[in-house]
């Protein structure tokens, strides 16, 4: 009160022309409004002061009360608004919407609905502007209470119809996550463009992307042409490349893909999805492109690993004048994986000043420390203003590198420093320890760390739990390892990830009873299993010859669909061959007609070896490279194979056979060079058909030329086990007949 009386008290006087003398008889209310009004229009503060002092000078501040309310509200004067305010005697609802609409603008929403309740208690009708006042207070604060109750009295007066007031319901539900009463509004309010985009931005944040296309595609059947913000909102949330194309399509036809924000997202929308050349072919044909579209880009880039291109394309935005942002310089360090592209983000990070950013320091640290510079990642974590991220960083980085000591070292500091470990840092430091199983302080380090995640409460999250199982049996502590998986977030509490980490730990040390009655209980648990659980336990059972049970988790895989899947179906014939049921196992690999790989084609091999079909066991192996799958070191099963190799090596050395060494390219000494020329693919062939065939011919198919070595040393076997030795190489065929070979050792 003292502060407005003072200003209009040292107002100037006003000159004759803009300000009515007492004399001129132009003294009336219509004349001071229109001089209120322009002075308001123009925001002309100290012009309306002088205004509001005749007014007080004649005895009028009453009668033109609201005139000055909106005056001052014009002039963004909330001082000025609040003592007008509090002077006036009969305050009418355009008294009470200018103070609410005052403490909105003014960042005051507490206030604002204050005022509202205010105006309630004094029995004041609210019109439709005052409703839109007060609920642009709600949505500001996101009080969802508060915006429920007004809608409610907006119904009651009779005003629901109005389609600005329900744009901003619209937006308070949105934003405030209540999606359900948002549609529920949506569906019965007569709807304008706002509405439709209200709606699509709601289900959007709300993560809802299936809904939002939909109500997207709704509105373009209802006739609402979109403007730049839906197409950004569809872009945003568009999940496959069909829907961006399609998008796309809308955004030529509407003439907006020159539009900076429309190209950007757009551009943005294709990288995400992996599209990174219809990105850059958008991102070029752009008409203005600002940092936005430049972060976007090389972001993407980044992301996918296309480091070589983001190389590119940020000297191009450094030639091009474009100064890069600290986001720039983030987006480019994430994902880099070439540490000279990595040296120059940070260069530019030092000619900006930027260098000890913890954010993008953060970012540089990962940086350094994914492409293997451990020095300059350190000598930057001594730079920048450490937060847990930092550390965290450092010590993920020695743990994916195997180095626990390091790690465990970080660990210590951290504390010492006084900062507080978070679960990233349990779970880097879980890994460090289940990597070096091997070293003598790796138990001792995983129990102190285990106790520790126990006192800090760690231990009942499932990520954490499953870590700490995994570190347990990797240090071969089996019981310990179950024991933690019991008590440390109680079994009803497991997810499937952590029921996988128990069976396949104990399934993978031999334990396939105990990993049976874990996936009993998991069923009892009502946890489904995936495949990875199935493979696990399917080993399980072939370790422990549980036949009945494998045969049970077939029928849950068949029931599943998943029978069909690769990775299970090698599994399963793996099980039936190791429980001794060979024609389920046949039956398995037959079922995979299209797409069989090495890896099937050895369990199935290892079935017949394991079983004494040795001659089956042949047979299928000759099958696997008619059919194109190579031999690999797991296609020769199979000890006493290596045994005879080893036994035939001996004999025709004894009758002159010499490695030639000069083959073998690798720097390794002469022992392991003979071994590695002993176990080609061709030797190893031999020596199993040798085993197992019971005519007097070996046949060998092999998908590369024989070796000079393979053979002279074929030539050999030839005449100690005194059978001809067919081999079919990219040349011709080799018939070895008594030491000597047809194609006269020419080929």
């Amino acid at each position: 009160m003292a502060r407005c009386c003072q200003g209009l008290g040292a107002a100037a006087p006003a000159p004759a022309a803009d300000l009515p003398s007492s004399s001129s008889g132009a003294t009336r209310p219509a004349h001071l409004v229109r001089l209120l009004r322009a002075a308001g229009d123009d925001r002309l503060l100290s012009q309306g002061r002088r205004i509001h002092a005749r007014i007080v000078s004649l005895g009028l501040e009453e009668e033109l009360g609201n005139h000055l309310l909106r005056l001052y509200l014009k002039c963004e004067s909330l001082g000025d608004v609040e003592e007008v305010f509090s002077r006036l005697e009969v305050r009418d609802e355009a008294s009470w919407t200018t103070i609410i609409t005052a403490y909105t603008e003014h960042g005051q929403a507490k206030r604002a609905i204050g005022m509202f309740h205010r105006m309630q208690q004094e029995g004041v009708r609210c019109d439709a502007v005052t409703f839109l006042a007060v609920l642009k207070a709600c949505a500001r604060l996101g009080d969802l209470s508060q915006g429920r109750s007004i809608h409610a009295w907006i119904v009651e007066s009779g005003l629901k119809g109005k389609s600005v007031l329900a744009n901003l319901l619209l937006h308070i539900y949105g934003s405030c996550g209540c999606v359900a009463s948002a549609m529920l509004l949506f569906e019965k309010m007569e709807r304008d463009l706002v509405s439709w985009n209200a709606a699509i931005a709601a289900n959007a944040q709300s993560g809802d992307l299936g809904i939002a296309l939909e109500l997207f595609q709704r509105m373009q059947l209802e006739g609402v042409r979109p403007a730049r913000i839906t197409l950004v909102i569809a872009l945003t949330v568009c999940a496959t490349i069909r829907q961006a194309q399609a998008i796309h399509f809308i955004v030529r036809e509407s003439g907006l893909e020159q539009t900076l924000v429309v190209s950007t997202a757009l551009a943005s929308a294709y990288a995400r999805l992996g599209h990174l050349y219809q990105a850059k072919e958008v991102f070029d044909r752009a008409a203005e492109r600002d940092v936005v579209s430049w972060n976007a880009m090389l972001g993407a880039y980044a992301q996918h690993g296309h480091m070589s291109e983001a190389a590119l394309l940020f000297a191009r935005m450094l030639h091009e004048g474009i100064s890069p942002s600290k986001v720039t310089l983030v987006n480019a360090s994430t994902g880099c994986s070439s540490l000279r592209f990595g040296r120059m983000i940070h260069g530019c990070a030092l000619e900006k000043g930027l260098d000890r950013d913890i954010v993008l320091g953060n970012a540089l640290l990962d940086m350094y420390t994914r492409c293997g510079s451990p020095e300059e990642a350190r000598h930057l974590f001594k730079r920048i203003p450490c937060n847990a991220v930092s550390w965290n960083t450092m010590i993920a980085g020695s743990s994916q590198k195997g180095q626990m000591k390091r790690a465990v070292e970080l660990f210590q500091r951290m504390q010492l420093e006084g900062m507080a470990p978070v679960r990233a840092t349990y779970l880097n430091l879980l890994e460090a320890v289940a990597s070096n199983p091997e070293e003598a302080r790796a138990m001792a380090e995983g129990r102190k760390l285990h106790s520790r995640i126990v006192s800090c409460g760690y231990a009942s999250e499932p990520a954490i739990g499953t870590a700490v199982v995994k570190m347990y049996a990797s240090c071969g502590a089996i019981d310990e390892a179950a024991a933690s998986f019991q008590r440390g977030a109680m079994e009803d509490r497991h997810d499937v990830v952590s029921w996988n980490a128990i069976i396949s730990s104990l399934s993978q040390h031999g334990h396939g009873k105990r990993a049976l009655g874990f996936f009993r209980r998991m069923d009892l648990h009502g946890v489904a299993p995936n495949q990875i659980t199935c493979v696990a336990v399917l080993d399980a059972c072939a370790g422990a010859a549980a036949l009945t049970e494998g045969e049970i988790v077939h029928d849950h895989l068949r029931h599943s669909g998943m029978e069909s899947n690769l990775f299970v179906a090698t599994a399963l014939a793996s099980m039936y061959g190791r429980c001794g049921s060979l024609e389920s196992a046949r039956e398995i690999f037959e079922k995979v007609a299209v797409e069989r790989d090495v890896v099937i084609f050895n369990a199935m091999i290892a079935a017949y070896s394991q079983n004494g079909l040795a001659g089956e066991a042949l047979k299928l192996f000759w099958r696997m490279q008619q059919e194109g799958s190579r031999p690999d070191e797991q296609s020769f099963v199979s000890e006493e194979i290596y045994r005879e190799l080893e036994r035939l090596h001996a004999e025709i050395r004894e009758i002159g056979y010499v490695p030639d060494t000069r083959l073998v390219l690798r720097k390794v000494d002469e022992a392991e060079k003979e071994r590695l020329l002993c176990q080609h693919s061709e030797r190893l062939a031999i020596a199993l058909g040798v085993m197992s065939s019971s005519t007097d011919t070996v046949r060998v198919m092999k998908n590369l030329r024989v070796c000079e070595d393979c053979h002279n040393a074929t030539k050999f076997i030839s005449k100690i086990v005194n059978k001809e030795i067919v081999v079919r190489d990219t040349h011709r065929f080799h018939h070895f007949v008594d030491g000597s070979c047809s194609c006269g050792d020419y080929w």
